[in-house]
């Protein structure tokens, strides 16, 4: 960034004829660490621009491009900080930016940073309740537009200061067809909520690092992963095989937390394999008594789901609730009777 000169033109790629102005400013946002600030060359209206990776055959590429004219053609809802075009800056050398409307970064922090200072979690805390049902809405907007979206976890959850309303990045890792996959590695995204079969089947590759593949499966398991933890205040396999390996969220080296709790994948609450339970633990009282308190429903939701032999898909079909399922089972179980 530090190459690219004030007042240079940036094309659009999606939209004819459409320029945008570089101002000269670069910002962070809680979204993105570096951000270009540029402005609509007709109506002046200012955005912000996040760069991408950019294919070497951009001028030819109409995959790239028919992807994100997919992407930003397609209205969003409310759950998202959604893409608005996609520009090409030239000079220095070729790279593509992503450009979204402005977003205030004093109202929005993360779920994880939420947790340090604020009770957000729990099936009791009517904050933990909304953003449940919003999170549902979020991954009812992509499987009814077909999107698969990479890159869900604490930090990319951010929740406004009323805790009534979430925002969920939308990056580079996405696809708007699921029945394919996302290729990526550990550097582009590796976390608690990468569905344990993704982990266990990653490949080599001949420089040494391993890729993954993130479907439709890992999606799904991504936001049913963090449901769980708002409703009972811990991950679904957080129990006596990560015991003292506690995971920090202010930490970047959390990889063997990660590793052990992906190579672990018994439920803490399944009825018949108890070597992950978390019942004889005095840590864990609240969460017992969340998960005893929450619905018979959800808790059978929760349990066939989480079952080992259906997140190492051992089963065919895997057992699969739709987003709309979660969302009505939810707003079932939190009406007051």
């Amino acid at each position: 960034m530090k190459n690219i000169k004030k007042g240079v033109k940036i094309h659009s790629l999606i939209f004819e004829n459409s320029i945008y102005i570089y101002t000269g400013d670069e910002i962070m946002t809680f979204f993105a660490d570096s951000v270009l600030v540029v402005k609509r060359k007709k109506s002046k209206d200012m955005f912000c621009a996040v760069a991408i990776n950019t294919p070497k055959n951009i001028s030819v590429n109409s995959f790239f491009k028919n992807k994100w004219q997919r992407i930003i053609d397609t209205p969003c809802n409310d759950q998202f900080i959604w893409p608005i075009d996609l520009i090409l800056l030239s000079e220095p050398n070729p790279q593509c930016y992503l450009v979204y409307n402005f977003v205030s970064d004093s109202i929005y922090k993360s779920l994880s940073k939420l947790s340090l200072t604020q009770d957000v979690y729990g099936y009791e805390n009517k904050s933990a309740q909304l953003i449940s049902l919003e999170l549902m809405k979020a991954l009812m907007f992509l499987e009814e537009n077909r999107f698969l979206f990479i890159g869900l976890d604490d930090d990319s959850v951010f929740v406004n200061n009323d805790r009534t309303r979430i925002l969920l990045p939308l990056h580079e890792l996405m696809i708007p067809d699921d029945t394919k996959e996302i290729y990526f590695t550990q550097n582009d995204f590796f976390s608690e909520v990468i569905d344990p079969f993704s982990y266990h089947n990653g490949r080599i590759l001949k420089s040494r690092n391993k890729i993954y593949t993130y479907d439709k499966n890992s999606e799904n398991f991504a936001f049913v992963s963090i449901l769980f933890k708002l409703m009972i205040g811990i991950y679904p396999f957080e129990g006596p095989f990560v015991s003292g390996f506690e995971y920090n969220v202010n930490s970047a080296a959390n990889t063997e937390w990660i590793n052990r709790y992906l190579q672990n994948p018994v439920f803490v609450f399944d009825p018949v394999d108890t070597s992950n339970s978390i019942s004889m633990y005095n840590k864990n009282i609240v969460h017992c008594k969340r998960w005893n308190e929450i619905s018979e429903e959800l808790r059978k939701m929760f349990m066939e789901f989480f079952n080992h032999n259906n997140v190492m898909r051992n089963i065919s079909p895997t057992i699969h609730y739709s987003a709309e399922q979660w969302y009505n089972t939810l707003q079932t179980a939190f009406t007051p009777h």
